[in-house]
């Protein structure tokens, strides 16, 4: 069998060439320069037709696939035992009458020799594994995709081969009857004391106008925190829970809904999923020794932070400061010392200390120890520098002095000197303002001058230091228990507000305010900036792959360990591997229901860095399990699309279909295609002809 291609290009050079061969017979006289121009004419018209031989072969057998969707729907109403018992019955016999493949698939295609499947945890994507079993299958080809229909998606497959027949085995399962959880919409992220919605789809088929309820609890206290009760009909019904958390972190939720009689399963009965519960506002206490103008542009940046709430004071006078007045006749008010330190400080998030000394108000140690027991218990502290701060404002053999990043040293000094400060590491949160490496340099290479700095005794061993003036740290922190501790060892980053002279590419206002709000929102703990830190889900079925990813910010490259503590308490390493700079994968497939945690661990000499995260492994609804019920329209439409028909498998008799559909396809197959163009004395009889008409016409022989 001879085929030819056609295209516009090569009938417009045909033309060319008719046109041409005309021109030979009118104007050359010479026999063999016309024969030699014909001969190659001819060799051309071969090329530009692109000339096959295709040798076809009459089949003995008509080719066969058995397409069997093992995804996890077809766990329920013994979907694939009705499969198996159809293979089990017929299989033999099809392997004599035909040429016959096996296919399993749920998200992707497996081929097989087993005529007996076995489902799996996985979804089905029904259209893709089409897709890729044609491109595969050579023609002609009877397919039979034994599926419920139930679909990642309602896009139909995109390759569609003549002499290629698929014909949808279906379930028709009349008495079926399920309500599901369909779908959850909620925002990860909530605020104390503020009302959280939750948005509940239902999915129903059999149980019309009966009355079904919607609990949400709180898996932490088992809590019940809001009850709907729902009408049910025939497809999505939606109904709202709502809550108001009291508790700050990660909560863990659940939503569940009534167990109804005969229903197929209850496994997509519940839905367990976190929310992380946040302040509302960060609540700031800033109290500074004297005016100033860092407490000038700090206290302005906090005031017009939408999400902080503010309580300054500012000394305006020393208790050792001499008035001709009386006390009762002066109009500043008292300094709160109890209201402080005893009554209001455990409900603020953090407390801000700006050449502050506690001596010169009577301040007992034992409030002290209050301030110590804020921070340890989950609070913030940030001390800036000053003559009446560290050691030189008395801290030293205090409680704060257990939780101050710096060293205390009676040789302190307060130095007035302009400087640069140095930034350790550009990897390091609190200095990246801008995405561009180079830029973020730049800028603090050309940041303004500071005017002092606080000459401590050095740095703790669990110090972090951002900024630093030859070897004296400038910015540095530490967590304590758990709350974390800053320390600013001068009081003139106000002159960043002020910008650069010469340098006016940046905006340092900008680089202020991006600093001292990293610095505010991390030391109240309203945002996560750690140095390593795992990503994952939140919840998984069990037999399903937990994939995680562990990001690791620190500056030195050290590849960390990954623990998997199961629920029975027994633990295992997990084997970690770098995909990119700081980017590391693990994942661990967990066989049992129950929380998991999961911890990173990063070794730097003496200092261990650690994130930790807690998994849940259960019956959650998913979107595979989340619509039971056999999706029969889209299975009509694949029939559509391929000009076949359903059939129901309790009827199906595959023999009859494919004397039905027989006339579609072709009776033989393409054994060998034979591209003519491509034998090699083609090209070498035109280059032989060509070289000797160009010999025969310069020469004219």
């Amino acid at each position: 069998m001879i085929s030819l291609k056609f295209t516009f290009f090569s009938v417009f050079l045909i033309t060319i060439l008719f046109v041409l061969v005309l021109f030979v017979f009118v104007n050359v006289k010479n026999k063999f320069v016309r024969l030699a121009r014909i001969v190659l004419a001819v060799i051309l018209l071969v090329f530009l037709l692109n000339v096959r031989y295709k040798e076809l072969k009459k089949l003995d057998k008509v080719n066969v696939c058995l397409l069997v969707d093992t995804s996890y729907s077809m766990k329920f109403n013994n979907r694939i035992t009705k499969v198996n018992e159809f293979m089990q019955k017929n299989i033999t016999k099809l392997q004599q009458l035909y040429n016959l493949t096996l296919y399993s698939f749920d998200t992707e295609l497996y081929k097989t020799t087993m005529s007996s499947f076995v489902y799996t945890t996985a979804g089905t994507k029904i259209n893709d594994v089409i897709n890729k079993l044609l491109s595969e299958l050579k023609e002609p080809y009877f397919v039979f995709l034994f599926s419920d229909g139930i679909n990642y998606a309602e896009e139909l497959p995109s390759v569609k081969k003549e002499n290629l027949v698929v014909i949808p085995v279906v379930f028709n399962e009349k008495s079926f009857q399920d309500v599901s959880i369909y779908n959850v919409r909620f925002s990860k992220i909530g605020f104390k004391d503020i009302e959280h919605e939750i948005k509940v789809e239902l999915y129903s088929f059999g149980y019309p106008n009966r009355y079904c309820k919607v609990r949400l609890y709180n898996l932490s206290t088992n809590e019940v925190l809001h009850t709907s009760e729902v009408l049910l009909k025939d497809g999505v019904v939606e109904t709202t829970l709502k809550f108001v958390p009291k508790s700050i972190g990660k909560n863990k939720f659940k939503v569940e809904i009534t167990k109804l009689h005969n229903e197929v399963t209850y496994e997509n009965n519940s839905y367990i999923f976190d929310i992380e519960v946040k302040k509302n506002k960060i609540r700031v206490l800033y109290l500074c020794g004297q005016p100033s103008p860092e407490y000038f542009h700090l206290r302005s940046l906090l005031k017009n932070d939408p999400n902080i709430d503010l309580v300054s004071f500012v000394i305006l006078r020393n208790p050792e400061d001499i008035v001709i007045v009386p006390d009762e006749d002066l109009a500043l008010i008292p300094f709160p010392t109890y209201d402080i330190f005893v009554k209001e400080l455990f409900n603020y998030d953090l407390v801000i200390l700006e050449n502050f000394t506690y001596v010169r108000f009577g301040i007992p140690l034992h409030y002290l120890d209050n301030l110590k027991k804020f921070v340890l218990s989950g609070g913030g502290l940030i001390m800036i520098g000053g003559e009446n701060s560290f050691f030189l404002g008395g801290y030293k053999y205090t409680p704060i002095e257990d939780v101050l990043p710096v060293i205390l040293s009676e040789k302190e000094e307060w130095v007035y000197i302009d400087f640069r400060p140095e930034v350790v590491d550009y990897k390091s949160p609190f200095v990246k303002i801008f995405e561009d490496k180079k830029e973020n340099e730049n800028i603090w290479q050309t940041v303004p001058m500071l005017g002092n700095y606080q000459k401590v005794g050095g740095v703790k061993d669990d110090t972090i230091v951002v900024l630093k003036y030859k070897n004296f740290p400038i910015a540095c922190y530490s967590e304590k228990g758990k709350g974390r501790v800053f320390a600013l060892l001068t009081n003139t980053t106000w002159r960043w507000c002020l910008g650069n002279l010469l340098q006016e590419k940046y905006d340092y206002k900008n680089l202020y305010t991006k600093f001292w709000k990293k610095v505010i929102y991390f030391t109240s703990s309203a945002e996560e900036l750690k140095n390593i830190y795992i990503l994952a889900d939140d919840n998984y079925n069990t037999n399903q792959q937990v994939s995680l990813q562990i990001i690791s910010n620190l500056k030195e490259e050290v590849k960390p360990e990954v623990v998997v503590f199961h629920p029975d308490r027994t633990s295992k390493f997990l084997s970690v591997k770098k995909i990119s700079e700081g980017k590391f994968i693990a994942n661990f497939t967990p066989v049992v229901e129950g929380k998991y945690k999961i911890s990173a661990i990063a070794r730097v000499a003496k200092k261990v860095y650690t994130d930790e995260k807690e998994i849940y492994v259960g019956d959650t609804a998913i979107k595979e399990i989340a619509v039971l019920k056999p999706n029969l329209e889209y299975m009509q439409k694949l029939a559509e699309y391929y000009d076949s028909k359903t059939v129901d498998l309790e009827k199906l008799n595959i023999e009859s279909i494919i004397k039905e559909f027989k006339s579609k396809i072709s009776s033989s197959e393409v054994v060998s295609i034979f591209e003519v163009y491509r034998l090699p004395w083609f090209g070498i009889v035109f280059i032989i002809l060509f070289l000797l008409e160009i010999f025969v016409v310069r020469y004219k022989l």
